[in-house]
């Protein structure tokens, strides 16, 4: 008598089954091996070790936390911003900054970003740093929203990159990111997709993000609305820095830029073009990593310089 034949259904299970055993197999071996120095990795350390789940901005970062990823220290004060806690009744001018990574100044020192080059250049100035890795044009002018009524801001600058313009994601970083497989697996997968026209390269995705009628530009323009509102509001002196990407020279955005900016002025924001700072250097030479396209501590210098020389006009 012929033994059955396995049905297609179980012949399913046990190819699904295979190939998660041999996932969880080669999951374990990345594991075993030495920590990589990726981004993903560092991001997801940071995660761990310095933020906290929040209702109404997605995450922030853990009051008085303090960690030291890739060479870097990051310390954040009692409102989460990072930075020393200021003094009590410490009467100098106030000036926030907002944004994402690039306020925040991920990867680069304290001292070397350009908000603590722009509080060494103005001893008369309080500057505190609220920016927030991964954060949207929307929760960073939620962040804002936030600080204004308990610290009273003179100055607020505000930086905008092109990703910005992205809706909220579920959490600060990829979903995948703890898994040490996926760390490995994912630069090479997304370079060999982008190489082969699968995936659309950087600066041509963040042009479509930003694309006049698009959902992306729909968020920037109720974003920028509503960061002019709370400026208006809070009687502060409010000023959009345009935070150029890493990424092709000539640059690739600056149709981008002049729009934002065309948006920002005719909501009475002054406005800051930071890419011209940089137009002059080739772009991976200011990346802050091999694997990572922050701008390192030379372009925050940059930064600060051009940001010093416009804000002193204002």
């Amino acid at each position: 008598m012929k033994a059955k034949a396995p049905s297609r259904i179980a012949l399913a299970v046990l190819a699904c089954g295979g190939v998660l055993l041999a996932l969880a197999v080669a999951e374990g071996a990345a594991r075993l091996l030495p920590t990589p120095d990726l981004f993903a990795t560092r991001m997801a350390a940071f995660r761990d070790a310095a933020l906290e789940p929040d209702a109404e901005l997605g995450w922030r970062a853990h009051p008085g936390a303090r960690t030291t990823v890739g060479g870097v220290t990051y310390r954040f004060d009692a409102f989460g911003c990072r930075g020393a806690e200021p003094l009590a009744g410490d009467a100098r001018a106030r000036v926030l900054i907002a944004g994402d990574s690039m306020a925040l100044g991920w990867g680069v020192p304290e001292a070397e970003t350009f908000a603590g080059r722009l509080a060494a250049m103005h001893p008369e100035w309080q500057v505190r740093n609220a920016g927030m890795v991964g954060f949207n044009l929307g929760q960073s002018v939620a962040r804002v929203a936030e600080l204004l009524p308990k610290w009273r801001p003179q100055r607020i600058l505000l930086t905008y990159f092109a990703n910005d313009a992205e809706a909220a994601a579920a959490t600060g970083a990829d979903g995948l990111a703890r898994s040490a497989l996926w760390r490995l697996v994912k630069p090479p997968l997304w370079s060999l997709a982008a190489r082969a026209g699968l995936l659309p390269d950087v600066t041509t995705y963040h042009a479509d993000l930003n694309a006049p009628g698009s959902p992306g530009w729909q968020r920037v323009v109720a974003g920028m609305t509503q960061f002019a509102a709370l400026c208006r509001q809070g009687q502060a002196q409010c000023t959009v820095a345009l935070v150029p990407e890493l990424q092709r020279q000539p640059y690739g955005l600056a149709a981008v830029h002049a729009r934002v900016a065309d948006l920002a002025r005719g909501l009475g924001l002054g406005v800051v073009d930071l890419a011209p700072a940089l137009a002059d250097v080739p772009p991976r030479q200011l990346w802050v990593m091999p694997d990572d396209a922050h701008p390192n501590a030379e372009g925050h210098r940059r930064f600060a310089e051009a940001l010093n020389s416009r804000l002193q006009t204002r």
